[in-house]
């Protein structure tokens, strides 16, 4: 079913993390050089779907770290809402962050679809919040029908616009 809000956190986590961790902790907050997306599909996927205007929202198991982050690497214009754990006192899988991230998006559950990268912070924890989710796995040569294997692949699931 077709979904008017999106959430990128996982595919900019996995698109992020490892150069991240190749660099240490400190890189979280301050980059010592020009990031780039690790995925070729994440820019481009993230401009279609603000272009389509479909909301885009995080909700991350993440830090403190991850708005300065977001900032240097100039994505976050491209979310209506960021929900990170250390600010909300939940963690992914509990409803409750899900629910925290609908609100703020001003949507019903059913009308936002999760991406993430861990089957039951992820796909478990969204659908218990009544979000239609998806597991994001590059890697996987066969996908069930709840996985994508690129960022470029939810673009199929959202639909040409944002429904009124």
């Amino acid at each position: 079913p077709e979904a008017r809000a999106a959430n990128a956190l996982d595919q900019l986590d996995a698109a992020l993390r490892g150069p991240l961790l190749r660099h240490g902790s400190a890189g979280y907050g301050v980059a010592r050089r020009p990031w780039n997306a690790r995925f070729d599909d994440v820019l481009p996927t993230l401009d279609s779907l603000a272009s389509r205007g479909i909301p885009l929202a995080i909700v991350s198991n993440w830090d403190d770290r991850l708005r300065p982050l977001l900032k240097a690497l100039r994505l976050e214009s491209y979310f209506q809402t960021i929900v990170v754990s250390c600010e909300v006192a939940f963690t992914k899988p509990s409803p409750v962050i899900f629910e925290f991230a609908a609100q703020k998006l001003g949507l019903p559950p059913q009308e936002i679809l999760h991406i993430g990268d861990h089957p039951a912070e992820d796909y478990d924890g969204a659908t218990a919040a009544g979000f239609h989710a998806r597991i994001l796995d590059r890697s996987c040569s066969a996908p069930s029908p709840i996985q994508l294997t690129s960022l470029a692949a939810l673009l199929r699931l959202v639909g040409p616009t944002a429904s009124a």
